[in-house]
């Protein structure tokens, strides 16, 4: 029997009332009784099927498939077995848990198990609706929505089609809100690996955390809640040798957390980051966990009409003492060129100097002249700084005054500030995410948290479309190590995660592009920096000689 979870936490179980709320979607649900024979009850019941008896099970259902051909034209048919065993299935389940749609219709009929089809309303609220054994469903073409599984990853399901080509997944990139998934379709631990340096004993620190950044202790006043206490206690999964040190792995349920960085942290690292010498290196976070980027980088380079090469970003420099006038005046100076985006420098707060507000309307007339001489879009990052509260209020109001991009020095404000920023629907434009304060967490080796989490997955999973950090060429100490694995953490293979710009920075001189094109491709963010404003020659020139070195100008 279906069940239909709405935002707000409350649960539809009555057939009519969630076809109600289906309806405005096209989401047709219906209820088909499954084969009751003992033959068709043991093939249900197993965990996994071959290839004929998968046939034999269809064959027990070829009524419904030959009522449809002659209903609406199905021309094939095929039944689907996942299970928790099952090789690759998280990569599998990752193609769809994001917000997408499909050039024809998605068409269910669940013989066992269950699964978890998102949507979205038509005033924007989200919901989930769990379809099990003898529910069939068809999403129609276009209807955006998403779909996850449960803790107990079970499910056959026949499979209907028109044509199989238009069932390939089309990402829209809409933001899921973590209030419409509920903890129990959260299919996969958490795993954060530790490493040790020498003189640690290392299993025995890595049962410290399983038991103390979850349950903290357990005793004799507990007794009969062994299986309720056993469900949210971390598990050692191994402890090896690395070097002259130790790498332990540690699995957590995600349930502990709330499905965002701030929880997740505290579970994995938070107390214990004080209790000595040991370092986060890896987190492996289930498919769904996190704020999606709205952009990313195929969303930015269709926003920016810019494919094949880097993007060209510059900042305002000075970074203190200038008015909104002095930006504005700043601006014109490349308003010619084909520069992508400027951002505020991360010192700039909210100043009397140049107020952030005005600083944005100062420039905005001058965006919009970039916009119509080329006929493509601009960006300006305002930075957005002050308390919690008065940031958000901020963004929103730059936003609803029509700009087009944020800038957030996210460490600062936290990783929470970034997934709220990127989740708001009154904001809705790119987030360039700052490193300010990174060094803190992640430059001691044998303390703190590895920079391929800090600027990379973390920022990612934030809500970052653009990832600001040092390039190994720059100004700042940054080594060839430390920045391949940021790029490829933001760029890399992540459970289909979007994909988002590493923007290298700090020092960034036209003659070190062609290096880092070479070793990272094109999908980088150039932040040139204080090289296009301070670099002793007009600013118009110091950007051709960016674009020259990215060999877009001969």
């Amino acid at each position: 029997m279906a069940e239909l979870r709405l935002q707000d936490g409350s649960r539809i179980t009555d057939a009519g009332r969630i076809a109600e709320r289906l309806a405005p979607l096209g989401v047709a649900l219906r209820q088909w009784p499954v084969p009751e024979s003992a033959r068709a009850r043991a093939l249900l019941a197993a965990q996994a099927l071959a290839d004929p008896e998968k046939e034999e099970l269809l064959g027990l259902v070829e009524h419904r498939f030959q009522a449809l051909r002659a209903e609406a034209g199905y021309q094939a048919r095929d039944l689907v077995v996942l299970h928790e065993d099952l090789p690759g299935l998280a990569e599998a389940l990752a193609k769809f848990s994001g917000m997408h749609y499909h050039d024809d219709d998605e068409v269910r009929y669940v013989l066992a198990g269950a699964g978890y089809f998102g949507f979205v309303g038509a005033g924007g609220e989200q919901m989930l609706l769990k379809v099990e054994a003898g529910d069939y469903i068809n999403v129609p073409a276009r209807a955006e929505h998403w779909f996850v599984m449960g803790d107990a990853p079970r499910i056959k399901a026949v499979r209907y089609f028109t044509d199989k080509a238009g069932w390939v997944p089309v990402y829209t990139h809409y933001p899921r809100r973590p209030g419409v998934t509920a903890a129990d379709t959260t299919a996969s631990p958490v795993i954060a690996t530790y490493r040790f340096p020498p003189g640690v004993d290392a299993a025995r620190q890595a049962e410290v955390i399983a038991v103390g950044q979850t349950l903290g202790s357990a005793d004799a006043h507990f007794a009969g809640r062994e299986q309720a206490l056993a469900a949210c206690r971390a598990q050692v999964l191994e402890v090896r040798a690395d070097g002259d040190g130790a790498l332990a792995s540690v699995a957590f349920p995600a349930a502990n957390t709330e499905g965002d960085i701030g929880t997740l942290l505290t579970m994995v690292f938070g107390k214990y980051s004080l209790a000595g010498p040991a370092r986060l290196v890896d987190l492996r976070l289930p498919a769904d966990f996190g704020t999606r980027p709205r952009f990313g980088i195929d969303g930015l380079r269709a926003r920016l009409s810019v494919v094949g090469r880097p993007l060209l970003m510059a900042i305002f420099k000075p970074a203190l003492g200038l008015t909104a006038a002095d930006h504005a005046a700043l601006l014109r100076t490349v308003a010619d060129t084909e520069l992508d985006l400027i951002k505020d420098d991360e010192i700039l707060g909210n100043l009397a100097q140049a107020p952030t507000l005005e600083r944005f309307r100062a420039c905005r007339p001058v965006i919009e002249a970039i916009r119509d001489r080329r006929g493509r879009d601009f960006l300006y990052a305002v930075n957005v700084t002050g308390r919690a509260d008065a940031l958000i209020a901020t963004a929103r109001r730059l936003v609803a005054q029509g700009a087009n991009a944020l800038l957030l020095n996210v460490l600062v404000y936290g990783y929470p500030m970034l997934e709220a920023l990127a989740a708001d629907p009154e904001i809705g434009v790119p987030i360039l995410a700052h490193p300010a304060l990174a060094g803190a967490l992640a430059l001691a080796p044998d303390y703190g948290i590895d920079y391929r989490l800090v600027l990379g997955r973390l920022m990612r999973r934030a809500g970052a479309d653009i990832v600001l950090h040092p390039a190994r060429f720059g100004s700042l100490p940054f080594s060839a190590a430390d920045e391949a694995r940021v790029i490829a953490a933001l760029t890399g293979d992540d459970s289909g995660w979007p994909r988002v710009f590493p923007g290298p920075s700090a020092g960034i001189k036209p003659a070190i592009v062609p290096a880092l094109l070479a070793d990272y491709g094109r999908d980088l963010v150039i932040n040139a920096g204080s090289a296009i404003f301070d670099a002793g020659r007009p600013p118009k020139a110091a950007v051709e000689a960016f674009l020259e070195a990215m060999e877009v100008r001969s």
